[in-house]
């Protein structure tokens, strides 16, 4: 069974861009709990984001799409977009749901988030660069830590914080990918 259109509705009557997911994962995606799908049996909460990067990071993590919003406490809440798909590892954390004062900006924050990440998605899939690749470009970004990026084969590149972080490091990894140099 199919949840993907209950997702993207959920998020539409809250206002939030839903993410583009790759046509096989997109129908494979299962609500697993309020607030969130996956194509994949979740071993951990998505808000511990850090287990997703390191079993992606060493190789172990299958491909799968997380689309989900959880936490704790008053301003603990965040999206959570992550895509293991082919060579691209992207894992997409962004603030909202927290404090109601805050919640169109942080719905504006996260759906810009949301739309440059799915412009790295296209990128990735369409790169020559991740064709002959021999691991996976992984891509963190978030406005709760800081992000970072590492291309195939390198070292961990922009240690950014806060928004402007976020922001830079998808469309750095997404640059990185559309050039043909």
């Amino acid at each position: 069974m199919n949840d993907l259109e209950s997702a993207r509705d959920q998020f539409f009557k809250a206002g939030l861009v839903f993410p583009t997911l790759p046509p096989p994962l997109a129908l494979a995606l299962v609500s697993r709990a309020r607030w969130c799908y996956s194509t994949r049996a979740l071993p951990i909460n998505p808000y511990a984001h850090q287990f997703y990067i390191e079993e992606a990071c060493e190789e172990r993590a299958p491909e799968y799409a997380i689309v989900a919003h959880g936490g704790h406490g008053t301003n603990s809440y965040a999206l959570h977009h992550y895509l293991v798909h082919r060579k691209l590892s992207l894992f997409v954390k962004v603030a909202w749901g927290g404090d109601p004062r805050d919640q169109a900006r942080a719905t504006r924050i996260a759906n810009q988030a949301i739309e440059l990440a799915d412009r790295l998605v296209v990128a990735a899939q369409m790169s020559p660069r991740l064709a002959e690749a021999s691991d996976r470009l992984v891509v963190v970004a978030s406005d709760c830590t800081p992000s970072l990026w590492r291309p195939p084969g390198g070292v961990w590149l922009s240690e950014l914080p806060g928004v402007g972080g976020m922001f830079d490091t998808l469309a750095e990894s997404t640059a990185w990918l559309e050039r043909l140099d």
